[in-house]
């Protein structure tokens, strides 16, 4: 019984454990995570939620079949992905599978939260788009400060390659199904971002 009990404590503490990836690297001090650009659009996705620390997000841009790999989401880190402006299908991965559409403007900044849950044996994630009305507030301005850049490494391009087939399958297997359940869909729309000329 003690055996059990302290075998519990020592998975809650793994849950509640921030662990950063050794896959991805921090983006330098003194050095820009992304640059403006008129033809592009910037989105950071970022998880400053402490729950189920230990287990990793991986997220994935969707497009015409094709995944793009944007990098792996650990706790109190965030990632800055620049793509064309216009639709896209971002994609996160963990113990579930989960989705954000999204319609981004030119030359704006949009932002996404990584948000863990509670899964069977590790934890599931959700997309949560952070709209314009959000942007202003004292809670995101805190999240946002609480997570620093990273950025992807060779070890973290390699992941991606040695499991594209499966990320691939993974998409084929639970996109339709995300599909079929409206309630469950979430979007990013052109006006919830902020230009990046202001």
């Amino acid at each position: 019984m003690k055996r059990c009990i302290h075998s519990l404590f020592l998975f809650s503490l793994l849950l509640m454990t921030g662990c950063a990836s050794s896959q991805m690297m921090q983006v330098p001090e003194g050095v820009a995570p992304y640059t403006a650009s008129p033809d592009k659009s910037t989105v950071v996705f970022m998880r400053p939620s402490a729950f189920g620390g230990a287990a990793q997000s991986y997220a994935v841009q969707y497009d015409n079949d094709t995944p793009e790999f944007i990098g792996i989401v650990s706790t109190n880190y965030k990632i800055a992905f620049q793509t064309s402006p216009g639709e896209h299908l971002f994609m996160i991965m963990g113990e579930n599978t989960d989705y954000l559409k999204a319609d981004l403007a030119a030359n704006h900044i949009y932002y996404v939260i990584v948000e863990p849950h509670l899964g069977f044996m590790k934890s599931r994630f959700s997309l949560d788009p952070v709209t314009a009305s959000q942007l202003d507030t004292q809670d995101f301005k805190d999240d946002l400060a609480e997570c620093s850049f990273v950025q992807n490494t060779p070890e973290s391009m390699k992941w991606f390659e040695e499991n594209r087939e499966k990320i691939m399958a993974r998409y084929r297997s639970s996109y339709k199904d995300w599909l079929a359940d409206p309630e469950d869909q979430s979007r990013l729309s052109k006006e919830d971002g902020r230009s990046l000329s202001e």
